[in-house]
């Protein structure tokens, strides 16, 4: 899950670099994308991710800091970019602007707001004919997305479910610790949102220097320790309680207020890396946050009922389109009853699995496995 992929890069010197990019400089020479292809993507090519963006020009960078900031347009080549890492990457919405700084002129983050802090209910027009216009000109589908800063107002929720999103990602209180939101569950009328967790940082495994004065300052080290046991023994907490691993990362560490964004990906690579290699080699099923979300309201809202003959009739009563359910079985093959097709299972510790069922009725052809 990484915030604010951006059309934008700061500089402090007129060099544009991994460092400063938000998204200008998409996967060229240089860029934060191609950082992240060689040091992550390319050793750990099972990654699958979302990107949460801003659609229109990103309010954090501050023209009155002092930064060299540089802003692209959503053209063409951005279009091509968002095909190119399509086998990896999906969209999702991150606000407009991001916020808004109260006066324009004060680079300080104490001055900032985040978007969702301030729209109401009136701007959902307007809201609604961005990412229709975003849709429309990338050729993409925004299914869900998350709040700006993981901040939001008594109406947020209420604006998300109007502006008919699916799926969402609205705070950040369970990142990093056992929670009983490290679950998905479900806002809106009727409760038919469903909000995706955020549970880890991306930072977790990260060696920092500190300046740290006073008696105890020597002890950090140990600190440092003590933390990342503590994070391979959550790690191991979510995948034996079949709850979903999302690794929380910002696309980039430079800010106009002077400050090191946390986290980010330019600085984590290493303990990202750690988390995917920690991961890797498990029963694990790698996704974007809008397979994730289809998936898990497939399996809320779907039945299987065994009639008296044996067949199986599989109904589902969500919101999405199709359903995505895996089913297993002692049956290598099932027929679909509906409409004669045969479908062929794929065996696993024992079982046969069947990963893309649809509603029907469904009997075992007389195969047993």
């Amino acid at each position: 899950m990484i915030d604010d992929l951006s059309l934008t890069a700061l500089s402090l010197d007129g060099r544009t670099g991994p460092w400063g990019d938000w998204g200008y400089l998409l996967d060229g020479p240089g860029s934060l994308y191609a950082y992240i292809n060689d040091n992550l993507l390319k050793r750990f090519p099972e990654i699958k991710g979302t990107f949460f963006y801003p659609l229109s020009r990103h309010g954090c960078q501050n023209t009155h800091a002092g930064y060299d900031v540089t802003y692209g347009k959503r053209d063409q080549s951005f279009k091509t970019f968002v095909e190119r890492i399509a086998p990896v990457f999906e969209l999702a919405f991150h606000g407009t602007t991001h916020g808004r700084f109260r006066d324009p002129t004060n680079p300080s983050f104490g001055n900032w707001q985040q978007e969702f802090e301030y729209l109401t209910e009136d701007d959902i027009p307007a809201l609604a004919k961005q990412i229709r216009e975003a849709e429309e000109s990338l050729e993409v589908r925004l299914q869900g997305g998350k709040y700006p800063g993981c901040v939001s107002s008594a109406v947020s929720a209420h604006i998300v479910e109007l502006l008919g999103f699916k799926w969402w990602s609205g705070s950040a209180d369970m990142i990093n610790r056992r929670h009983a939101r490290n679950a998905h569950h479900y806002f809106g009328t009727g409760e038919r949102v469903l909000n995706v967790p955020i549970n880890i940082g991306g930072d977790v495994f990260n060696d920092v220097l500190h300046q740290t004065p006073g008696l105890f300052g020597g002890l950090r080290p140990l600190r440092r320790k003590l933390g990342k046991l503590r994070s391979e023994m959550y790690l191991q907490y979510l995948y034996e309680k079949g709850l979903p691993i999302t690794v929380q990362e910002h696309h980039s560490c430079m800010r106009t207020d002077g400050k090191r964004q946390t986290p980010n990906l330019f600085d984590d690579i290493d303990s990202v890396s750690r988390i995917f290699s920690i991961l890797r080699g498990a029963d694990i099923w790698y996704a974007t946050c809008t397979e994730l979300a289809q998936y898990l309201e497939s399996y809320d809202n779907s039945r299987i009922d065994i009639q008296a003959d044996g067949q199986a009739v599989i109904t589902y009563a969500g919101r999405w389109e199709t359903m995505t359910l895996s089913c297993a079985s002692e049956h290598r093959e099932l027929v679909c009853e509906d409409t004669g097709e045969t479908v062929k299972g794929r065996y696993k510790q024992g079982r046969w699995v069947y990963d893309r069922l649809s509603p029907g009725r469904y009997s075992t052809g007389g195969h047993a496995g």
